[in-house]
């Protein structure tokens, strides 16, 4: 990926936090709620974007959802955000076809009615959980609390497999459906070494993104200097330079300065910025300064 030397236009910026948790808080949606029903959702999700003035909705942000679909206790606050999740009983046995039959259908069921109606200028984005992170707790091997040690080198690999197979069926979907770009999100350490080691399999979605022209981004949470966090995917198409946006602007987005903002190396076309998060918008962040700080990013003013 190769950074733009000529600053972009004020018009060719895109604000793009993530909304997702923000938006079920906004609307005062409990969790189960808000991911039972695809159409209270995609609802949740359009006034979210309204009302933060975004450029990008996303269809989804839970890296629990495979696990929790596979029979996993996944213990979450009032939020939906998880404080442990145990390894899913049955490991990979028969779990690419339950994610098949029931969470993929999900999936992509929002993100179909997103793009039936998108609004103008609207990115929409596709949410993968990363091939690492699911990987790691399918084996037993999370940095979150797990009933187990740590899976044997065999049920690693085997877990690392269907990780990337479950990938591909995802990406595939979405750029069937016709979405703008995926983000992979990596919620576990270690997504460097899983991406140079498992870079045969993982070439599949490379030729998917350059097939379908869908861009894939991986956020990586922990850690944050992960060599692959945050960059697009090798061989993935340009989308623009990626400028990303810290947390703590959203916190307090009216103390915000041009040095708190970090570029990172990405695509370039037509001289287009995406100012993305970094993770999911905080769900405490007020809409009116999440619209404030959008201003002032796509308008240079910072």
């Amino acid at each position: 990926m190769i950074l733009i030397n000529t600053a972009p236009t004020p018009a060719s910026r895109l604000y793009c936090p993530i909304l997702f948790k923000f938006a079920a808080r906004l609307e005062q949606m409990t969790w189960p709620d808000f991911t039972a029903d695809p159409i209270e959702m995609v609802a949740a999700l359009r006034n979210a974007q309204r009302a933060s003035g975004a450029d990008l909705i996303v269809n989804w942000f839970d890296t629990f959802a495979e696990c929790e679909t596979l029979g996993a206790e996944v213990v979450r606050d009032s939020d939906g955000n998880a404080a442990s999740c145990a390894t899913p009983p049955h490991g990979t046995t028969g779990a690419l076809t339950v994610l098949r039959s029931e969470l993929l259908p999900r999936l992509k069921e929002v993100a179909a009615r997103l793009h039936a109606d998108r609004g103008p200028g609207t990115l929409l984005g596709g949410f993968l959980t990363g091939p690492n992170t699911l990987a790691k707790r399918i084996s037993g091997t999370s940095s979150i609390a797990s009933p187990r040690d740590g899976g044997s080198a065999a049920e690693r690999s085997e877990a690392a497999q269907f990780a990337v197979q479950w990938a591909i069926e995802v990406i595939r979907g979405y750029g069937e459906i016709g979405l703008d770009l995926s983000i992979i999100a990596e919620d576990e350490p270690g997504a460097a070494a899983f991406f140079n080691d498992h870079a045969k399999a993982v070439q599949p979605l490379v030729n998917l993104s350059r097939y379908y022209r869908h861009p894939l981004i991986v956020l990586n949470r922990r850690p944050l200097d992960d060599e692959t966090a945050n960059a697009g995917i090798g061989g993935a198409p340009q989308i623009g330079t990626i400028r990303m946006i810290p947390e703590e602007l959203f916190r307090s987005p009216a103390q915000t300065t041009a040095g708190q903002l970090k570029t990172i190396p990405g695509g370039t076309v037509g001289g287009r910025m995406l100012m993305l998060s970094s993770w999911e918008v905080p769900v405490e962040a007020e809409p009116e300064r999440l619209r404030e700080l959008g201003v002032r990013l796509k308008s240079g003013d910072l």
